[in-house]
């Protein structure tokens, strides 16, 4: 029987749980009936079910007759165990929820982006966590000048700006520090834009439009270094080169779970494929749409068109 050892076979027939039909003399080997080996499947069953050997003993002595009651009392108890569990994650949760806030409460961000209304928006969302805003840029330059200086916890870093983009003060701000923490941050969300920054060393990229829950868990997942497959991101880089639309959030934490796992070519290749044709789709919604408003245009035109003639008509009567 597969994953039943030797020792678990000689235990068996020592406790009288089950003792082999036939042992050989010279070689110590133990022979097993049909019957037998039913009953060994059977064991391993209940085990899987959180049976002890002497309760499985039990049922096995007092025949089918015993077990539904006995599989009723076990699921009864394993929905016992659930309920304190559960408790028991949910204190967990708890702990860790505090944990994090203590771990995160005053550190410092620094914001890149050059839109000043951007920025604004990053400051409260991250005020009201309790994050200390150490510094603002407007451009690439000024945010590696800012990093050097202030050495702030965290980049949120925007990629379209003047002067310096965000992929070249990303790389700046790596060779400065290879441990900094950068998150980028941007409506130029594209499959190979987004595998190329992780290539680089940011720790995560949050796609424009954002919520604010989305942008705190990138934040605190920075934290947390994540050994990423290069070849994985080379692969996807190249292979969505010629995509230029914008992807997901959801799509984004794909492309990072794939260099996390070491996904195989075949997967890379089917998510892809995936990212394609969804942008055939979203294009072609896109286009129903259009025509569905402009049909309504011309149908609220073509009502005032007639109601104006209306008016004309009256106005000639009076």
């Amino acid at each position: 029987m597969v994953g039943i050892t030797p020792d678990a076979l000689r235990y068996y027939d020592e406790i009288g749980l089950l003792k082999p039909a036939y042992i050989s003399p010279e070689t110590g080997y133990r022979y097993y009936s049909d019957e037998q080996a039913a009953v060994l499947a059977q064991i391993m069953e209940m085990k899987h079910y959180g049976f002890s050997l002497n309760e499985i003993k039990s049922i096995l002595k007092q025949g089918e007759a015993a077990l539904t009651d006995m599989y009723l009392n076990r699921c009864w108890a394993l929905e016992k165990e659930k309920k304190n569990l559960q408790k028991t994650i949910d204190k967990l949760s708890k702990k860790i929820k505090q944990r994090q806030e203590e771990i995160f409460m005053n550190k410092k961000i620094l914001l890149v982006d050059d839109v000043p209304f951007m920025r604004m928006m990053h400051r409260g969302i991250f005020d009201t966590e309790g994050y200390e805003i150490a510094g603002e840029a407007c451009d690439g330059l000024e945010a590696v000048e800012l990093y050097k200086s202030l050495k702030p916890d965290v980049v949120v870093l925007n990629i379209v700006m003047p002067n310096l983009d965000g992929t070249g003060a990303l790389e700046k701000i790596i060779e400065f520090d290879e441990n900094a923490r950068v998150v980028m941050c941007s409506a130029m969300g594209q499959a190979h834009m987004v595998a190329q920054a992780l290539m680089m060393g940011a720790r995560d990229f949050i796609v424009k439009p954002f919520n604010s829950v989305e942008l705190l868990n990138a934040v605190r997942k920075s934290f947390n270094k994540v050994n990423l497959n290069r070849e994985t991101l080379k692969q996807i880089r190249e292979m969505c080169a010629e995509n230029t639309e914008v992807i997901s959030q959801v799509d984004v934490e794909k492309i990072i779970e794939f260099a996390r796992l070491e996904s195989s070519g075949e997967e890379i290749a089917a998510f892809v494929k995936s990212l394609t044709e969804k942008s055939t789709v979203e294009q072609k919604e896109s286009s129903v749409e259009q025509a569905s408003e402009i049909s309504i245009r011309l149908d609220k035109l073509e009502q005032g068109m007639e109601e104006i003639k209306e008016m004309l008509r009256s106005m000639k009567q009076r």
